[in-house]
């Protein structure tokens, strides 16, 4: 697989994984019907895309290990260098849009902002104004401890790679978004990895044993036993990463065409997202509270309403005010 076809086939991972994340955002238990445990059909459903969808963040790191691990950054320069790059492309964006989220929380429920000052920084710094922003905060964190990932890179050693993992994989937490999370330091871990070994990128999987992933990905998910099971969660999550990446391969040109040109939006719907899924979810939980066919049909359709608003907006952005859309979406 040449550069080209991989880096389309990572910018419709991504692109769908955005998706995935809108839909674990719209998981409506508690608006509709004021509980944190579905029921009928809805916990069929939700439930089950809640556990499919966990595979998105674990992409996310492994794409943005994969990618930053492809240069090297052993001395000073380089590394200050780096630093100063994702100033631009992380940490402005990263500002901003819990700014964005400020905005929101203002209009919410202000009485969250009646705290120190010191309180509202360390706020800022955690993401807590715009929750999906945690990704971007461990991202950070990761590349000013980068030098850690890349002295055990150089001595390049399969035993070693094989202990670090089998030890960050036990220590994995799913679905954390604590400070420097297990679930980021393990994916960005074997994303750089898989940076080093391209072939095992570019192994296209037959198709029987991708049916076999894609058999074992679909039982466990709809498994309500794999939630309360942690090794049985992890080895889940891992098996449909393995399974969504090969899918990937079978996509028809046409539909992938259609999703690299909408690809280039796939950070801008990440970091708006939140609190436009949150409102709609709420105003139509407001009219039609308790009602089940009415909960299902938002759940599906909020997350493609949503994508579709931001598009626009964003196009809309571009036109009148190009610069800073770039510059707040560190040149995305």
């Amino acid at each position: 697989m040449n550069n080209i076809l991989l880096s389309n086939k990572i910018k419709i991972g991504s692109f769908i994984c955005t998706i995935m994340v809108l839909y674990r955002h719209s998981l409506n238990y508690l608006a509709f019907f004021n509980s944190y445990e579905g029921f009928g059909y809805n916990k069929i459903v939700q439930g089950s895309m809640s556990v499919i969808t966990e595979i998105a963040v674990p992409f996310f790191f492994m794409v943005s290990g994969f990618f930053f691990f492809k240069k090297t950054y052993n001395n000073r320069v380089e590394y200050m260098q780096m630093l100063r790059k994702k100033t631009k492309t992380l940490i402005t964006p990263f500002v901003i849009w819990n700014i964005y989220g400020l905005l929101f929380i203002i209009l919410y429920d202000i009485n969250r902002l009646d705290k120190p000052l010191v309180s509202l920084i360390y706020d800022l710094c955690l993401s807590n104004w715009n929750g999906p922003l945690w990704y971007i905060r461990d991202l950070i964190i990761l590349m000013i401890i980068s030098p850690l990932y890349s002295w055990i890179y150089k001595i390049n050693s399969k035993i070693l790679y094989s202990f670090i993992i089998i030890v960050l994989f036990f220590i994995w937490m799913p679905v954390s978004s604590s400070l420097l999370s297990s679930e980021s330091i393990l994916f960005f871990f074997i994303g750089g990895i898989l940076s080093k070994n391209i072939n095992i990128v570019n192994h296209k999987t037959k198709k029987k044993i991708l049916l076999v992933f894609i058999l074992i990905w679909g039982v466990l998910s709809f498994n309500t036993y794999t939630n309360n099971n942690l090794l049985l969660h992890k080895l889940n999550i891992l098996c449909g990463i393995v399974a969504f990446w090969g899918i990937l391969d079978y996509i028809t040109n046409n539909f992938q065409q259609k999703i690299i040109h909408l690809s280039k939006y796939s950070f801008i719907i990440y970091v708006m997202h939140a609190y436009i899924v949150k409102s709609i979810k709420n105003i139509v939980a407001y009219f039609y509270w308790g009602n089940e066919f009415v909960a299902l049909l938002t759940y599906i359709l909020l997350p493609i309403v949503t994508t579709i608003l931001i598009i626009y907006i964003s196009r809309l952005w571009i036109k009148i005010a190009p610069k800073f859309y770039y510059f707040a979406t560190g040149n995305r």
